[in-house]
């Protein structure tokens, strides 16, 4: 209790005597103000960061006023306003600085949009029946989709003269239920490529679909076995790219890029 009051109590002194020195442990709060303010920094937002830094200097200034006040009334006003323009300086200077660091970030931010643009093509992928009694049964419908505001050409792959097409630029990734990709050939029915190729180019306008259906004689599984009994699930890849039989004089430019359709799952009960 003497200790308090030795610390409180205003002294008697002349008009030349220096200011008293403050304790140490009297600025304990201090510190203990300043951890909580830099855990709740991390934990929010920078805006509510600033709010939490703003709160905790004027808090601080004002413990640190009414502690110099009890001790020197005189000087403690002179210097609680030095101290209160100090303050509000750091305030300015912290929030400029984290108006800078903002600013960049969403330069940042902005600078990687063109990488999370969404794809101008869509490709899914689905099935008239998840569960069928035999492999041949097993059939799937690719769906590609135009989600731009412009015209798109695809590449599908070749037409022979016979009209026969081969999608070659469509893949199909087979798995079974334990994960195992299985080779999966699709041969469109094509038992060999003889005469003249031509282009097989899929014209998509801005928000048309085109639908291909894609049948038991189209693929082949591993060396051309049947689908044993069990589940599976299935994706397909479209990579576009230019074809060299496709007339530059009279055809534009062909979409290029990839991309996966969904997966699709199903289950063989008999082969």
């Amino acid at each position: 209790m003497a200790h308090r009051q030795h610390l409180f109590q205003p002294r008697r002194r002349g008009p030349d005597s220096p200011a008293p020195a403050v304790p140490a442990h009297a600025l304990e709060p201090f510190g203990g103000l300043c951890i909580r303010a830099r855990a709740g920094y991390i934990a929010k937002s920078r805006a509510a960061a600033v709010a939490q830094l703003r709160s905790f200097l004027l808090r601080k200034r004002q413990l640190a006023c009414q502690f110099i006040k009890a001790q020197r009334p005189p000087a403690g006003r002179a210097f609680a306003d030095r101290y209160r323009q100090q303050t509000m300086k750091r305030l300015k200077q912290g929030s400029y600085v984290l108006l800078v660091a903002g600013s960049l970030s969403l330069i940042s931010w902005s600078a990687e949009l063109p990488s999370l643009k969404r794809s101008a093509l869509d490709l899914t992928i689905g099935t008239p029946k998840t569960i069928s009694k035999s492999s041949e049964g097993v059939s799937f419908i690719v769906s590609f989709y135009n989600n731009s505001t412009n015209n798109l050409l695809l590449n599908g792959g070749e037409l022979l003269g016979n009209g026969a097409q081969i999608w070659s630029s469509l893949e199909a990734e087979l798995k079974n239920e334990t994960g195992q990709r299985i080779p999966m050939t699709l041969g469109w029915g094509v038992p060999g490529v003889a005469g003249r190729i031509y282009f097989l180019g899929l014209p998509l306008r801005a928000g048309s679909r085109y639908t291909l259906s894609v049948s038991a004689n189209d693929y082949l599984v591993g060396t051309g076995e049947r689908l044993k009994p069990g589940k599976y699930e299935i994706c397909f890849v479209y990579r576009g790219r230019q074809s060299d039989y496709r007339d530059s004089s009279q055809m534009p430019a062909c979409w290029q890029g990839q991309v996966q359709s969904n997966t699709l799952k199903f289950e063989v009960l008999a082969e």
